[in-house]
């Protein structure tokens, strides 16, 4: 514990920091600004993460913060990787698939007086593009892993970048936590069958979406107007957690060699045909696994904890529950933390 503690020490003097951002004088497209005002409303708990996020790569990589090179992958504001450099850690790079993100994470490590590194926009292989003379040495990332349209390539491509690289992937994706997958099924439920908007919750984006399977069922009509209707809506279906460019792979093997795309064997995973971002995607351990070790990683799993910074009476349940946790295990973790390392030779 004692090098969460020196990570711990950081959070007061960061806050103060952050207690000082005035979001109305933050220039930027008005996402970034929003998603922002969450995590400042919310900071102390955030911080937590944070800490025991970069605690958990500490462990993992040797503990000398003075030589990692990072990636704060899926970056949004670059709060966690502006933390860290701020708590010591040797180069920092912010990275999102937005740029609206990458420039208020710039805009910001300029407010906040933390120089970083660098900045890249895009996916995973815009970061591996990037890294031509140094090797980043660890990748990690809150809320971001769940998204992931292909997590075998992306994990092989990390492996690319630096087959010796840890990682730390936060996800409030708990395969086992029953509670959470109830509430995870009914939203993934309601973006393939209703689609959504950007009331439903905060970092949702800020334009509605169409059901993900009448997307779907537009994007086949479009590529193949000659198939019959009864054809459309069986494809669209059955294409459910595949991007359009997979779709229409899917659709012209049925035309030529007639063979039906196979279902998705989970029964409500499904992602955004435009985007290729899940819907707070669920994976077992098991699956997990075998995506890390297909790459070269192995994997373990470390629960998280509850908010205790919430009001007294809530804070006194969500000490027991964290309590619990410890005791427990994974089953009412509110989320958890994937930690990759090199596979032992």
């Amino acid at each position: 514990m004692e090098s969460f503690k020196k990570i711990a020490e950081y959070i007061p003097a960061f806050e103060k920091k952050l207690n000082e951002i005035v979001i109305s004088l933050l220039s930027g497209d008005p996402f970034p600004k929003k998603y922002l005002t969450h995590l400042l409303q919310h900071k102390k708990y955030y911080l937590k993460i944070y800490a025991s996020t970069l605690e958990l790569l500490l462990k993992n990589s040797g503990g000398n913060k003075e030589k990692i090179i990072l990636i704060d992958y899926g970056a949004g504001n670059g709060l966690l990787g502006l933390f860290a450099k701020f708590c010591g850690f040797y180069k920092v790079y912010l990275n999102d698939i937005s740029k609206n993100f990458t420039d208020a994470g710039e805009g910001l490590s300029i407010v906040l007086d933390i120089p970083i590194d660098g900045i890249i926009t895009g996916e995973i292989t815009a970061v591996a593009n990037y890294f031509k003379m140094e090797k980043p040495t660890a990748i990690i990332g809150t809320d971001v892993i769940e998204h992931i349209y292909d997590l075998h390539s992306f994990f092989k491509e990390i492996s690319h970048i630096n087959s010796n690289m840890v990682s730390i992937f936060t996800t409030a994706s708990n395969p086992v936590n029953k509670f959470k997958l109830r509430k995870l099924k009914r939203l993934q439920v309601k973006d393939e069958y209703q689609g959504g908007s950007p009331d439903d919750y905060f970092s949702f984006g800020q334009e509605s979406v169409a059901p993900f399977i009448k997307t779907r069922e537009q994007m086949i009509r479009k590529n193949f107007p000659a198939l019959t209707d009864d054809n459309v809506l069986q494809l669209s279906s059955l294409t459910r957690g595949l991007i359009e460019k997979d779709i229409i792979n899917a659709v012209q093997k049925f035309i030529d060699y007639k063979i039906l795309p196979i279902a998705l064997p989970h029964p409500t995973n499904t992602c955004d045909p435009v985007s290729g971002s899940w819907t707070e995607r669920i994976l077992t351990v098991e699956e997990y696994k075998e995506i890390y070790l297909d790459a070269g990683f192995d994997l373990k799993i470390c629960n998280g904890f509850y908010n205790e910074c919430s009001g007294i009476s809530k804070r006194l349940l969500l000490k027991a529950a964290n309590l619990f946790i410890k005791i427990s295990g994974s089953l009412i973790a509110p989320f958890i933390s994937l930690v990759g390392t090199p596979v032992s030779k």
